[in-house]
């Protein structure tokens, strides 16, 4: 008797798109497939299941029809989820399947951006090597840049100067990343941090 994992690999097989198979046919079978299975059809599902490895799920479901840059009411994508989490496996697994890795969410902020604010310096290299915007902004024109230094990220800060970031980049209101991590370091925003960012940001060419 057949694993789950057997299974699934060859109802994978048969709904590989080949020359003159119509799409939308295979979309249909796979769906009835998944449902077969007992896995429902649905963008936490697959966020789900990225997250935890199971790779000929995750190829069934794309098979299906599933957009892997299906987005959430806030414009959020399972990728730039994935990155909030700290996941660098499975956002790793979702590149790999395609996802856009300069997709935007509502506020304008890419996955980029994401990483850089919540320090998870490996995946912000990931994600550069995957072809990331470097000086991509957000609707308020913030960048990765502004998000690591506001956060108080050196490492982060270092990796994206290190690939380019534009150090004086100016939000719609006209602060830089040296003016957040100033008031960062200054203890104005948050707890009192070390100077480091500012150090590293002027010694980029920062200007006051």
């Amino acid at each position: 008797m057949m694993s789950r994992a057997q299974l699934i690999a060859v109802i994978l097989l048969l709904f590989t798109p080949s020359a003159g198979c119509k799409k939308g046919a295979d979309q249909a079978g796979a769906r009835q497939a998944l449902k077969r299975l007992g896995v429902s059809f649905s963008r936490d599902t697959f966020v789900e299941r990225v997250r935890n490895g199971d790779s000929l799920t995750v190829d069934l479901l794309l098979a299906a029809g599933m957009d892997p840059d299906e987005k959430d009411t806030n414009g959020v994508t399972p990728l730039m989820r994935l990155v909030m989490e700290g996941n660098d496996d499975a956002v790793q697994r979702l590149l790999a399947k395609g996802a856009d890795v300069n997709a935007k969410d509502n506020t304008g902020a890419t996955p980029l951006m994401a990483a850089a604010g919540y320090g998870h310096t490996a995946i912000a290299r990931i994600l550069l090597d995957a072809g990331a915007k470097v000086n991509a902004s957000g609707n308020e024109g913030d960048t990765a840049l502004m998000q690591a230094a506001l956060n108080g990220h050196p490492a982060i800060v270092r990796l994206l100067l290190d690939h380019g970031a534009d150090v004086n980049a100016k939000t719609k209101s006209g602060r830089t990343a040296l003016q957040y991590a100033g008031a960062k370091a200054a203890g104005i925003i948050g707890r009192e941090d070390d100077p480091e960012v500012v150090t590293l940001l002027r010694q980029a060419g920062a200007k006051e």
